[in-house]
């Protein structure tokens, strides 16, 4: 990827601007992997009290472009 991820929060939904370079997004929570998609935003559904640390990483086709950095962390 040519560039870092950057997301941000709005309520519980973490966006971002979507790469054209990129096949997949993969969600961390609190630094576990929850879910992989494909659009540039992802709702987050969790009830308990408590903080959620996010990050997301762009996934590259493995051929022509490698996975990007690790995002900038957004706390819900």
């Amino acid at each position: 990827m040519d560039a870092d991820i950057v997301i941000s929060l709005n309520a519980n939904t973490v966006s971002w601007e979507q790469s054209d370079k990129a096949s997949a997004y993969e969600i961390y929570v609190n630094g576990s992997l929850v879910e992989t998609v494909n659009a540039n935003e992802y709702v987050l559904e969790y009830t308990q009290v408590g903080q959620y640390s996010v990050k997301v990483k762009a996934k590259g086709d493995n051929q022509s472009y490698i996975d990007s950095e690790m995002s900038n962390t957004v706390v819900y």
